[in-house]
């Protein structure tokens, strides 16, 4: 049996979970972060990592945590925090347990400490760590294991009403945005850009007047990229590893223009589909759109496929 560990109550990791059709598979939610007299609870566990106290988590939880038996795979999707990680070990003794870090280890604008710290704490729980960044693997001797994602159905590419998408926080990827609309504006390409603010960063007024106010739910992320003929991926300052829209583009039968130069190197990549630009160019861009998009292989989507997929860990 393979137990997963996640936080369900996210829209997205709920919706790619809900495509696991497997019976040998357990979802288990555990709550994101402790809040109130939880902290508290949180903290006298800590200061006692050998001792159970059950103090943390609900009846329900307990319950579910307690049919983990010895020998059983236990998968600790995109859980890091250090604290959490000590608390939950104490019910995973006799389990083989793995981690999967689904963001990279140095998130944007974080310090390198912090990413330092939650390794560490990992690395006491397991040695089974796997990552979707093939540098954090190369860096820190993790596995690296494919994005997961499950089958939706969508709409003919031939049926699009938008030619690039993009929906995402800035993370210092504005000013390339900016300059790629206005390059495919002036080529008469129509864009969808949906771009929310860092939290306490300085904008020009033309900067806010671009950016989007409101937050999209996923099934509005979903919506908006069934509607375009080409989604943009336009990566983090620390990451290589391919970002949820290129597994969306695979997934969806659209074509995706990339920043990522690990891009090329990846099993998935096929130039008819995937375009690397960093820097935007009108020319490159119409060319590329106006070829057909070939169709994605079974065999590169079953690496991602969550049932699939789930194969990593069991």
């Amino acid at each position: 049996m393979l137990h997963v560990i996640a936080d369900f109550e996210s829209e997205l990791t709920r919706f790619i979970f809900d495509g696991v059709a497997r019976t040998d598979v357990h979802l288990i939610c555990l709550p994101p972060r402790a809040r109130g007299f939880d902290v508290l609870k949180r903290a006298a566990e800590c200061t006692l990592p050998n001792t159970r106290l059950d103090w943390l988590y609900s009846a329900s939880l307990l319950e579910q945590l307690a049919q983990i038996r010895p020998g059983d795979h236990v998968l600790l999707f995109s859980i890091f925090n250090p604290k959490n990680l000590q608390v939950l070990g104490k019910y995973l003794r006799k389990a083989q347990v793995h981690v999967f870090l689904w963001n990279p280890l140095r998130e944007h604008g974080a310090d390198p400490r912090k990413a330092e710290r939650r390794l560490q704490a990992v690395r006491r729980l397991t040695p089974h760590i796997a990552t979707f960044d093939p540098e954090d693997a190369k860096a820190h001797k993790l596995r690296l294991v494919p994005q997961p994602y499950r089958e939706v159905p969508a709409p003919a590419y031939a049926d699009c009403t938008v030619d690039l998408c993009f929906i995402g926080m800035d993370k210092g990827r504005l000013p390339f945005l900016m300059r790629l609309a206005d390059v495919a504006e002036q080529a008469g390409l129509r864009c969808f850009m949906h771009v929310l603010p860092d939290k306490g960063q300085r904008y020009t007024p033309r900067q806010r007047a671009f950016m989007a106010r409101g937050y999209l739910s996923y099934a509005e992320n979903l919506r908006h990229a069934m509607q375009a003929r080409c989604l943009l991926e336009v990566a983090q300052v620390h990451q290589a590893g391919a970002t949820l829209r290129s597994v969306e583009a695979l997934f969806l039968a659209r074509k995706l223009v990339t920043t990522r130069q690990h891009a090329r190197h990846e099993p998935d990549f096929d130039p008819r589909r995937v375009l690397l630009m960093l820097e935007p160019d009108a020319d490159v861009l119409t060319e590329f759109l106006n070829q057909p998009c070939p169709r994605v292989p079974q065999e590169t989507l079953r690496r991602h496929e969550i049932n699939q997929w789930l194969e990593n860990f069991c």
